[in-house]
């Protein structure tokens, strides 16, 4: 093949196929497949080539041709004629995926046949080789390792698998063949039935009905043996819907697991049907729960939906109600798009985004409400979808829904497919419908859905004077990134709310609807569209009055309002009147509210007074702002005095709602509320709230002590965790005697975690203290693993508490587990400490200075830019206590020093710390200005800097050439990081940042790439988006593979601290980011780790066993006569009955029982695998067996005997299918436990 210079993004509009016959061989175990396809073509015009799509396909030249069907049809008069034309190359474009085919001579417009011959592979998820199939490891029931196969549900993963036609506008009907082993089931989008081929072999072939016409990114096809189970249980409901539906999965999980997911399933296709008739009615629906399955966003195909299992997996004995409504979103949404997907089919990629944002979000909010009855799921769209996609398009990561031009460039093609689609797509459709109306929206769901939505509106707006242009309106929220700001700001002068747009220069259509307090009305039609060229004035009847603008939240912009209209709304919210502002609204005040406070366009303490209202709140929905709040602000809480006026603010409005709603959950509590409890109790023990505690410490012991009563699984967590925080010895010993007990049975072991939220119990057991059981530290220690999770949390949790560390540090060689390394450990510990005290406590000379530079000088600024940190001096306070305590927040800790440092270079080391015991009165710093051409001084100012392009250029051209180490280290590190900074506010192009950090992949300083983990750090939520992120994590393993080739994978002994933290984040970030390699590393370390752990057994303990060992033979064989010796004493008892000619008096289950126990004891002989336990227990038959023969002849009532005959033998039976059917790791253990105990008895 070639490869052609030329690139075209579409191809040629002369050529379309209507009907393809796909013959696949798929051979599993060597990961290859033949195909071979007939695919019937219109022609329009004249042509020598045929252009289509492909990719990783070795198609055959010689066997591609092409048959002119309206020749051979004219021509069965003309005598051997032969129509079939030869290619005579193929050409492949790269670039776009698509194959050219050439042949020698023209091809007129008619009907004809191409066919082609071509092979292709299966690659392994962690394969760089995409092939046409792909397949996912999984064990199954027995422990074996088996495989599930798929084409790929990527948007053009199908050209991976057959030469096709690869665009959605174009439709075809498909009859597919599939060849496979007969221990796979084959699946696709119809019905199939299987004929077997070659019965020697296993080899059958599956046919599968005829395809309508459908767009080829519906196509997929699946080899598994997973078995299935309907989701209509009874005839009715299939007879009803005129269809079916199944739920295949892995047999562990069928049966129990998938009980929920099966009920959502079902409700949702009911609701469908009856709801939305004048949609496709699918013969078979089949829904499939794949382990591992990556979602990309096409997991939804004709007929076929598929899901990662463990996203539908539903226990209710660990799992709680949230996990309910996550389920059931996922399958709504999926049910929803495979139902619109049947109906339209976008023209090009870029108008996907329409059938996501109505199927991911718009329909689920609907159908929701029918699953799970008063679960509100609108108003929990708008607060958790909508301002969460405010957010992302506010930090500059969301991308337009329709940004590129309809080139059908790949990655372009695959990118949207992003999360963009999820949130913001469905978002932008909701403030449609609030303009248009929900009846009018609804009845548009058509082909052309913006035609369809203008035709409803016109028809039912006939009496409004004013129209609207539909397709004007949204063009620009879908072609635009980020989304209008309005600022109102109040008039006295004219009496009036004046309303701007905060960046004129935008262009935007807004759809303006408004409240005032004098007149409350949040109803959100009709809403006027205003392009704000100028500023808007609304009349302000009363002189107090406020406004609250975007009602409902229905539109996609935040509003921002000056101080005084911000006052009067949280006096009134702060009022008993706060409920006459809609819900939705509250929360929108709050989202708001903290987006302006930290872009520094609100003051704090209006955010803080916005908020106390808050303790009155009971709604979820207007709490789920502020705890989104909470979570972005956490990482101030491990500084206790700066985060204390957070705390005290926030506990005063926790306590006041938990006196509302109490801790306990109540029968008659919707979804949401619990959800509100369960967040605010979680939150009040976050911040020591003394009563949480103590209310959680109560629920554990009422557990431990009554039987009867449960914690449920969402409160499990909370409830030990901190109930252990303060609990007495009393409870910690219940609560490791559980821990015993997971351990004894090889149960999930729980406990353990729960047990680190104890520094009491963590320092006792560093201590080995007497006040516990030596056993159950001597089991922590034994299992390793365990000992290594036991130091990991702990050190998590308690790290920066000095007395632990200390302890700790005091007691290394106890402290430290044996299986980890100390470096490991101290990594680990330096991971989870926050001061350079703590620092300096275990690395003395750890080279903290230019650590110090980009770890604390950066985190300042960045601090600084978030508006957390407050002013060194306030002039304006005064000498209460509350005053002179807020002086010392973690402001003091971390820009203090960076201050001073700045102070020392201004004035040089010697005169600073000749002056540095001199009180200094005056607080007023100059800006240090220090510059230079290529020859950068170390970062002394605390300030940034940005450069114009072409000086950045520079920059990054010098970075990138073999005197990069000419600009100082901390330099170096201040570039990514101002750059990262002026990229993330858009004053610099991502272009620019990406080339700058190129230069890393020979960069070995870890100070210089610290900054670069906190760039890391703070993008990582798009990692779990790949195609959004594919770029990104091309660029940073481009990095990150040449330095792992530079430090290696293995510590070095002469290595720096610096250096091996330098290794352990490189490789973290590289496994993160799925590189095959270094997960391949990882594997084979753990298997040495294990083999060494085997190794390790203590030779004391090796020589016991030698000492055994040398006596193995010698001691079976006596054991083995002794108990035959004892067998042979049931001769004297038959001698007696003998003698008497009768067995009365005398029973018989000794012979029963010794029956018995011998085939039990001999079936365990045979797991062990003991040749004198066999043979013993085969005497022990025999003669039993006699006896048993003897006392039945002389049995005075043998019906009686046989009676106990049959007893007995269930009883055997029962403990033999017990073997069988056990876990075999488990069965030898427990098998023995029984037979000894029935020994005992015996």
């Amino acid at each position: 093949m070639s490869v052609c210079a030329d690139i075209y993004y579409r191809l040629p509009n002369n050529t379309i196929p209507k009907h393809y016959e796909i013959k696949l061989k798929v051979d599993v175990e060597k990961n290859i497949f033949h195909g071979k396809s007939n695919v019937s073509i219109i022609i329009y015009e004249q042509t020598r080539t045929i252009h289509l799509h492909s990719i990783c396909l070795n198609i055959t030249t010689k066997t591609t041709t092409i048959e002119n069907i309206d020749m051979r049809e004219r021509t069965k008069h003309i005598a051997r004629s032969n129509h079939q034309i030869v290619s005579n190359n193929i050409s492949y474009w790269k670039e776009m995926e698509v194959i050219v085919i050439y042949f020698d001579y023209d091809l007129t417009p008619g009907n004809y046949t191409l066919n082609m011959e071509y092979m292709g592979i299966i690659s392994d998820m962690s394969g760089s080789d995409m092939g046409g199939f792909f397949k996912i490891p999984f064990i199954n029931e027995i422990r074996d390792r088996k495989w599930f196969v798929t084409t790929h549900n990527s948007a053009t993963g199908i050209r991976r698998t057959f030469p096709c036609w690869d665009e959605p506008r174009i439709k075809a009907r498909f009859k597919i063949i599939v060849q496979h082993h007969i221990n796979y089931t084959a699946l696709s989008n119809t019905l199939g039935y299987t004929r077997e081929v070659d019965v020697n072999d296993g080899i059958v072939q599956t046919y599968f009905e005829e395809t309508p016409a459908i767009p080829i990114y519906l196509v997929a096809i699946v080899l598994c043996n997973f078995p299935y189970t309907n989701i209509f249980e009874n005839l009715r409901d299939w007879q009803r819907f005129e269809m079916n539906a199944i739920l295949r999965s892995r047999p562990l999980f069928i049966h129990n697991d998938l009980i929920f997911a099966r009920h959502v399933i079902a409700n949702i296709t009911r609701y469908f049907q009856d709801e939305w008739r004048q949609w496709r009615v699918f013969p078979m629906q089949e829904h499939v729960a794949v382990p591992g399955l990556i979602d990309d966003g096409m997991t939804t195909k004709w007929e076929l939906t598929f899901y990662r299992d463990e996203d539908i997996i539903y226990d209710k004995e660990k799992d709680n109600i949230a996990r309910k409504m996550d389920i059931a979103c996922l399958i709504g949404r999926k049910i929803a798009r495979q139902l619109l997907n049947s109906e339209t089919s976008p023209s090009w990629w870029n108008h996907f985004w329409l059938n996501e944002g109505i199927a991911g979000v718009l329909f689920t909010s609907k159908i929701i409400d029918k699953i799970i009855p008063n679960s509100r799921m609108s108003d929990f769209f708008v607060v958790q979808i909508l301002q969460e996609s405010l957010y992302l398009d506010g930090q500059g990561i969301m991308k337009p829904l329709t940004p590129w031009k309809r080139t059908g460039n790949i990655s372009d093609i695959n990118s949207i497919f992003s999360f963009s689609y999820y949130i913001k797509a469905p978002a932008i459709l909701r403030m449609v419908l609030h303009i248009v109306g929900e009846q009018v929206f609804w009845n548009a769901t058509s082909k052309d859905f913006w035609a369809a939505v203008q035709t409803a509106y016109n028809e039912t707006s006939a009496l409004i004077s004013s129209k609207i242009n539909i397709t004007q309106i949204i063009y620009p929220w879908r072609t635009q990134s980020h989304y209008p700001i309005l600022n109102v700001t109040c008039d006295k002068n004219e009496n009036s709310f004046i309303i701007r747009l905060k960046n004129p220069s935008e262009t935007w259509r807004i759809p303006l609807t408004y409240t005032r307090q004098s007149k409350i009305n949040f109803d959100t039609s009709p809403a006027s569209i205003v392009t704000f060229k100028d500023k808007l004035n609304i009349p302000v009847p009363l002189k107090d009055d406020w406004i609250i603008l975007n009602l409902q939240q229905s539109g996609y912009y935040r509003v921002n309002y000056d101080t005084e209209i911000w006052r009067r709304i949280a006096c009134y919210l702060n009022s008993k009147n706060y409920k006459n502002i809609h819900v939705l609204n509250r929360a929108q005040i709050i989202d708001d509210a903290f987006y302006f406070t930290m872009t520094s366009q609100l003051n704090v303490s209006i955010f803080w007074e916005l908020t106390s209202y808050l303790g009155q709140e009971t709604e979820y929905a207007a709490w789920y702002p502020m705890i989104k709040v909470l979570e972005r602000i956490s990482y101030i809480l491990p500084f206790p005095n700066e985060s204390e006026y957070f705390k005290t603010m926030i506990l005063e409005q926790l306590k006041s709602l938990l006196g509302t709603i109490e801790y306990s959950d109540e029968s008659n509590d919707d979804y949401l509320m619990e959800c509100l409890r369960q967040e605010a109790v979680k939150w009040a023990c976050v911040l020591n709230d003394s009563s949480c505690k103590t209310t959680a410490l109560n629920k554990l012991q009422r557990q431990l002590t009554d039987l009867v009563f449960r914690i449920s699984p969402g409160w499990k967590k909370w409830t030990y965790c901190n109930g252990l925080s303060i609990a007495n010895k009393a409870v910690l010993t219940s609560v490791c005697q559980m821990y015993m007990y997971e351990t004894l049975f090889q149960r999930e072991r729980k406990s353990l975690e729960f047990l680190a939220c104890s520094k009491h119990f963590y320092i006792n057991f560093i201590m080995k203290s007497e006040d516990y059981n030596e056993t159950i530290f001597k089991t922590i220690k034994e299992n390793g693993i365990d000992n290594i999770k036991f130091f990991h949390y702990n050190v998590a949790k308690h790290a920066r508490d000095n007395s632990v560390l200390d302890h700790i540090l005091e007691n290394w060689e106890r402290a430290k587990p044996t299986e980890i390394s100390t470096t490991i450990a101290l990594i680990d510990i330096i991971n989870h400490i926050y001061s350079k005290e703590q620092l300096d406590k275990i690395i003395p000379n750890s080279r903290m200075s230019d650590l110090f530079v980009v770890q604390i000088l950066q985190e300042s600024l960045y601090l600084d830019e978030q508006r957390i940190m407050e002013f060194l001096t306030w002039e304006q306070k005064g000498n209460t206590i509350s005053d002179i305590n807020s002086i010392f927040f973690f402001s003091y800790y971390i820009k203090a020093p960076v201050i001073l440092r700045m102070l020392q270079h201004i004035v040089t080391d010697q005169v600073f710390w000749n002056g540095i015991e001199i009180y200094l009165k005056k607080h007023t710093c100059y800006i240090a200005v220090s510059y230079t051409h290529l020859d950068v001084y170390k970062r002394q100012g605390y300030y940034r800097v940005n450069y114009d392009a072409e000086n950045w250029r520079r920059i990054a051209c010098y970075l990138n050439s073999e005197n990069y180490k000419n600009i100082h280290v901390v330099n170096r590190a201040q570039i990514i990081d101002d750059a990262f900074y002026f990229t993330m506010t858009k004053q610099l192009d991502a272009s620019i940042f990406w080339e700058l950090t190129r230069y890393l992949s020979r960069e070995t300083k870890y100070v210089v790439w610290y900054p670069m983990i906190k760039v890391l750090e703070r993008i990582s939520h798009i990692f779990q988006f790949p195609d959004e992120s594919k770029y990104v994590k091309t660029i940073i393993l481009g990095q990150l593979k040449p330095l792992l080739q530079t430090i290696k994978y293995n510590e070095d002994r002469n290595d720096s601290y610096l250096m091996e933290c330098l290794r352990q984040e490189a490789v973290k970030w590289a496994c993160v980011l799925n590189d095959s390699s270094c997960k391949t590393i990882a594997l084979n370390k753990l298997r040495q780790h294990f083999t060494d752990i085997v190794e390790s057994i203590p030779s004391r303990s090796k020589s016991r066993k030698m000492i055994l060992e040398d006596y193995k033979e010698i001691v079976g064989f006596c054991a083995m006569f002794t108990t035959m010796a004892q067998m042979l004493s049931g001769t004297l008892i038959c001698r007696n009955i003998y003698k008497k000619g009768s067995a009365r008096g005398v029973d018989p289950m000794p012979f029963l029982g010794g029956i018995g126990i011998c085939i039990l004891m001999l079936r365990h002989a045979w797991m062990l695998g003991d040749s004198n336990m066999i043979n013993a227990n085969i005497f022990g038959l025999l003669t039993s067996t006699i006896y048993m023969i003897i006392y039945y002849r002389y049995a005075p009532n043998t019906n009686e005997v046989l009676k106990l005959t049959y007893k007995v033998t269930i009883f055997v039976v029962i403990f033999l299918v017990y073997a069988q059917i056990e876990d075999p790791t488990n069965v030898e253990y427990r098998f023995g436990i029984v037979i000894t105990l029935l020994l005992c008895i015996l």
